[in-house]
């Protein structure tokens, strides 16, 4: 009797009953603290978003052993000004969740600087010990940006886990939002050092992002599409793009050289993944947005690339809505919404989206 009192009274104030299933969550680029040797935080603090001090990221590129930085947890929300503001990150989907699915929701917190190969391996560790946790419970999986990547690699390495999955802003197809954190550079908050082009050049994460076909994103200088091998070595250093728009002042070109030809067989390898596989898929959900104008194509001019000048296109400001459509034969329903990249998972109405396609397959 006094069960269902209880029941009756967290129904009436609103509390959710999660689903019967698990629910894994994986964050996207940059959607991790970083911690240093004494657990301080190296990313991201207030001083790092205002450009007050600029730890360095960098991954080794020569094979000596890294820094000893480590992941902490999911980036919630960061201090912009103590007690008064904080800027939200993953904070509102990260509070919903604990009340939609309680105990039974696992963030999954990986180093998002590091080969999406070694992440996936991780993943596929920690799904596993949480299916067996759950009773062999098949688990729900969401992810953002590079975590909706690794979510569909996931799948079709290990279908037996999943029960569905929600793909949230994703380039499956692949694209150039990216391009400019290794060619220009791109400030995080006031802070245009902390992950400039050097820096995120050693990420072996950014470079899954690109295309395999290139001829709609480049242009020459006569305005012709341009076929760029973005696979290979030759394809950044002869079109001067990324690092080798420069003179390398930070290491030795032919050290970089050698890290890029590895890591670029590892990243092409990591985009076979996401193409269609003969497998039962569960349900799949496509979540993106066209209502921000986001960058699509970048020309050659005076020899130089330019990002400004050329139309941009319908996207969340950092991936393009056609290149989150799934490879052909993948099943999938697509939502749209008007958030922009970095907040998709802050609209109310896509948590509400995502929570009621999982509550619709659990009743099945």
């Amino acid at each position: 009797m006094k069960f269902k009192l209880l029941l009756l009274f967290l129904v009436l104030s609103g509390f959710s009953i999660y689903s019967k299933e698990p629910v894994v969550f994986i964050h996207g680029i940059k959607g991790s603290t970083l911690l240093d040797e004494d657990n301080l935080k190296v990313w991201l603090t207030l001083g790092q978003s205002l450009g007050i001090n600029s730890p360095n990221l960098s991954l080794p590129i020569d094979g000596n052993k890294e820094k000893q930085i480590k992941v902490g947890g999911i980036l919630d929300s960061i201090t912009v000004i103590p007690f008064l503001y904080k800027e939200k990150i993953y904070s509102p989907w990260l509070e919903a969740s604990a009340e939609n699915y309680g105990e039974l929701f696992y963030p999954f917190v990986y180093d998002w600087r590091k080969n999406n190969l070694i992440s996936l391996e991780q993943l596929k560790e920690f799904v596993k010990q949480k299916f067996e946790l759950n009773g062999k419970k098949k688990l729900h999986i969401v992810g953002h940006s590079m975590g909706g990547m690794l979510g569909l690699a996931l799948l079709h390495e290990a279908p037996e886990y999943v029960a569905s999955l929600v793909i949230v802003s994703s380039p499956l197809r692949g694209g150039i939002g990216f391009l400019p954190d290794l060619h220009i550079g791109v400030p995080n908050g006031f802070n245009s050092k902390i992950l400039r082009p050097e820096v995120v050049g050693t990420f072996p994460s950014i470079y899954t992002f690109f295309p395999e076909d290139t001829r709609e994103f480049f242009k020459s200088e006569d305005d012709k599409p341009m076929s760029i091998d973005l696979y290979s070595v030759n394809g950044w250093k002869e079109n001067q793009l990324g690092l080798y728009s420069k003179p390398f002042t930070s290491y030795k070109q032919e050290e970089y050289n050698s890290f890029l030809e590895k890591t670029l067989v590892e990243a092409k390898k990591f985009r076979s993944m996401l193409k269609f596989k003969k497998i039962s898929y569960p349900p799949i959900l496509v979540i993106n947005s066209k209502k921000h104008q986001t960058l699509s194509t970048v020309k050659l001019k005076n020899g130089k690339w330019d990002f400004e000048s050329e139309k941009k296109y319908g996207g969340d400001n950092r991936v393009l809505e056609k290149s989150t459509i799934p490879d052909s034969g993948i099943p999938h329903e697509v939502y749209s919404t008007e958030a922009e990249h970095a907040a998709i998972l802050n609209d109310p109405k896509v948590i509400s989206a995502i929570k009621g396609f999982q509550e619709k397959i659990s009743e099945k």
